[in-house]
């Protein structure tokens, strides 16, 4: 037997000891006895009882001494991303927008719409799709952008010409939206209505620090009638996740966007889930005042009802990014196919054209994305790996050529404050 290379291990006391093992995401607390990576394993054998030994083997903190931990790792994330049951379809109908917020990275083009041509073309990829994997359980048509309600003609037809093709088949369709939600008005959510779908809207701060960010041209606001089509959404039990972009400037109005989220019925609370995002130029993932007050936030909230996902708590392997996927694909307006929406949608990110019914793939440069995640070597051994992965694909690739260094720039106390939080999340926050 051995000790994983998984293992954190955070003292409590001079005595006692909390272990956390990433491969299976499990905590176990050892009292009258504090050892670390360090020690020998007959040591702590001797010295902790049969109950706490039989828990560090069952947790995974003590694990056969002919394990290969570094291979069934990466056995792992070949099985969560190449999962067979499910594809993942992002459609960009359109790169034009009603808004320009100063963070966006996209180069909007006004006046670009999908054509009828190339919906034929990705409809045709849908149904070659479904023909050619057996196992597809699920189908996940989502709309970005851009912002895809300005082609809202366009979406309505791919959306019933997709179920049309899943019609009859085990296969279940689920439909989202990532909007700013300004133009979601009655009409088109009761068009939506049949299909039930998901959407990912943001709200930039409260009304005065929103409206300074997003507004039509004229400098028209725009919060108020967002957070009525959000409600509108709620209350059509229509699923919301409301992305609240805070930055030190605009954390203290965020307190406004949690006082009108009290006027949402109580029964109504469980199809809107509010997720703060820092935004990445004011300081990412920084814990500080900032992110304290976030986290106040996330409190208040969960007290009221809703879900708050904490986006410091890493699920990079288990939960991996959907550009990680191997059925995975997004199409732009004009046929262009990326892999990844977090970047410009430039021919210099593009990795294949649509053709007719099949993706015409850049072939270096796709395998190069498929291969690229957990092959740095500085992460094989981090004691977090099973939980990160090395980051996504995207971002593996944009750290090629290979460093010695973690692309985060994480340090030691980072990574125990990360498996704090964790275990915060899940023994102290869900049961208050």
């Amino acid at each position: 037997m051995k000790l994983s290379i998984y293992n954190s291990y955070l003292p409590l006391d001079d005595a006692s000891v909390l272990v956390f093992n990433a491969m299976e995401d499990s905590f176990l607390s050892v009292f009258g006895y504090c050892f670390d990576g360090n020690t020998p394993l007959d040591e702590i054998r001797k010295n902790v009882t049969e109950e706490t030994w039989d828990n560090l083997v069952k947790g995974g903190v003590v694990v056969e001494k002919e394990k290969d931990e570094i291979e069934e790792l990466r056995a792992l994330i070949k099985k969560v991303d190449e999962d067979d049951s499910i594809f993942i379809l992002h459609v960009n109908p359109t790169l034009d927008c009603n808004f320009k917020c100063w963070y966006c990275y996209e180069t909007h083009k006004p006046g670009s719409r999908i054509d009828s041509a190339t919906t034929a073309s990705l409809l045709s990829l849908v149904e070659s799709i479904i023909q050619e994997k057996p196992n597809l359980r699920a189908f996940d048509l989502s709309f970005f952008g851009g912002e895809p309600l300005l082609a809202f003609d366009e979406v309505l037809r791919i959306i019933r010409g997709v179920k049309e093709l899943l019609a009859g088949k085990e296969i279940r369709l689920y439909i989202s939206f990532t909007t700013n939600a300004y133009l979601l008005d009655e009409d088109k959510i009761e068009k939506l209505m049949p299909y039930r779908p998901g959407f990912q809207i943001t709200l930039d701060g409260g009304p005065e620090h929103h409206d300074k960010t997003r507004f039509e041209k004229g400098g028209k606001p725009s919060f108020k009638r967002i957070f009525q089509n959000i409600t509108r959404c709620v209350e059509n039990d229509m699923a919301v996740t409301l992305r609240v972009n805070f930055t030190t400037k605009n954390i203290d109005s965020v307190s406004e966007i949690v006082e009108r989220l009290k006027e949402i019925s109580e029964n109504k609370r469980t199809y809107l889930s509010v997720d703060f995002q820092r935004v990445w130029q004011d300081g990412g993932r920084i814990v500080d005042e900032t992110y304290e007050k976030a986290k106040e936030y996330r409190s208040a909230l969960r007290a009221l009802g809703y879900h708050t996902p904490n986006n410091r708590i890493i699920h990079g392997v288990m939960n991996s990014c959907y550009g990680d996927k191997k059925n995975y694909l997004l199409v732009n307006y004009n046929g262009d196919v990326y892999c990844c929406t977090a970047r410009e949608f430039s021919s210099a990110n593009r990795m294949g054209r649509l053709t007719g019914a099949d993706v015409e793939w850049e072939a270096e440069k796709r395998d190069a994305f498929l291969e690229c995640k957990f092959s740095q070597p500085v992460c094989w051994n981090c004691r977090i790996a099973p939980l990160c992965g090395g980051g996504c694909r995207r971002q593996a690739m944009e750290h090629i050529p290979l460093g010695e260094d973690c692309m985060y720039n994480r340090s030691d106390s980072d990574i125990d404050e990360l498996i704090l939080e964790r275990f915060e999340e899940r023994y102290i926050n869900n049961h208050n």
